[in-house]
């Protein structure tokens, strides 16, 4: 994909945005960040805030429960296989 906006400028690509084609903001965005107003840390975290209410990424909450769950099953498999009951599959 590199080199679009060189394409672009030679005007092989028609209607490419911010070239040929001007640029138009959404007129409903899902998310809005104000770069000039905000932190990159506020605005960072609005958007993890945002995709992890919709589902697009797990919340911090669910990675902590997912890696305790990871943890105590390798706990678990290390303990059963000092008690003798190995499987080739752990």
């Amino acid at each position: 994909m590199k080199g679009l906006y060189a394409k672009a400028r030679r005007g092989e690509i028609p209607n490419f945005t911010g070239i040929s084609d001007p640029y138009e903001p959404p007129k409903n965005p899902e998310i809005v960040v104000y770069t000039d107003k905000e932190t990159v840390e506020e605005s960072i975290n609005k958007i993890i805030s945002y995709l992890e209410r919709n589902g697009y990424l797990p919340s911090v909450q669910e990675y902590i429960d997912h890696a305790l769950l990871e943890e105590e099953e390798k706990l678990l498999r290390e303990h059963l296989r000092k008690l003798g009951f190995a499987r080739k599959s752990w």
